[in-house]
């Protein structure tokens, strides 16, 4: 078939390989990217916001613990009151995180899950409020009681929770980021490896129409042109059957092959 075909054609074809070769590269790089994207995107937007607010719901926890002590040791009125702003912000920041883990949640296992946080805060901050109601009132004692045993054991529950998930989500962030990692290293590897593959494809195909699509046909008209200069016309021309400009060359050196024969 490619005896046929123009030169032009000839050429044309490991350049149309090539060209094939790149937008193939380049689909699956932007699938790639895309995918990537989407992965990143997942653990932005959903994993590491989790693993923000559950780390924010036990830092705050612990400030209104500092805070509720602080009401409890502190006796002059106007730091007294600072004292509870501060709480009341750590209080607010709490729930806050919360409900953006209620928000998050994607199963009706998870949403569960962060309803029993969310009411595990609630009954540690209503032991809280009464602590704190009995030490602006400077009744010590009571609010020290308080202090040691309930919400001491409400911080634990807190704890309880919060710490198995924390290290869930590090883990699964971690396990994220290998992933995207390994995905990266993979499209990586392969565009390399398609690339040059392609590309010594392209180049062995361009090799072999240039040797045996005009460079031996070429060789073997020259070869029939110096037979025919020392008198012999009985050299066949095989190349004259060739529908390419090679033949065109064939088939004028058959003519000039019938006129040195007359």
């Amino acid at each position: 078939m490619l005896n046929n075909a123009k030169v032009i054609l000839k050429v044309a074809l490991p350049l149309g390989i090539l060209a094939i070769l790149a937008a193939g590269l380049v689909l699956y790089s932007r699938a790639t990217l895309s995918d990537l994207a989407a992965q990143t995107k997942q653990i932005v937007d959903v994993q590491a916001t989790r693993l923000e607010s559950v780390l924010n719901v036990r830092i705050n926890v612990n400030e209104a613990s500092i805070q509720a002590r602080n009401i409890l040791i502190e006796t002059r009125e106007n730091e007294m009151a600072q004292y509870q702003s501060r709480y009341g912000a750590a209080f607010k920041a709490v729930f806050e995180n919360v409900d953006r883990l209620v928000a998050l949640s994607d199963t009706e296992e998870l949403k569960a899950a962060n309803q029993t946080l969310r009411d595990t805060l609630t009954e540690f901050f209503a032991v809280m409020d009464r602590a704190n109601l009995h030490g602006l009132k400077n009744e010590n004692d009571t609010a020290s009681k308080i202090l040691l045993t309930e919400a001491t054991v409400g911080r634990a529950k807190v704890r309880a929770i919060t710490q198995p998930r924390i290290e869930r989500l590090t883990a699964e962030l971690r396990q994220a980021r290998d992933d995207a990692e390994q995905a990266v290293s993979r499209a990586s590897t392969l565009l390399v490896a398609a690339a040059a593959f392609g590309l010594l494809g392209a180049l062995t195909l361009a090799s072999l129409i240039v040797v045996f699509g005009i460079t031996r046909p070429m060789g073997s008209l020259v070869a029939v042109l110096q037979r025919m200069a020392k008198g012999d016309t009985d050299a066949e021309i095989v190349e004259a059957r060739r529908g390419d400009e090679i033949g065109a060359v064939g088939r004028a050196v058959e003519g000039i092959k019938a006129m040195v024969a007359q």
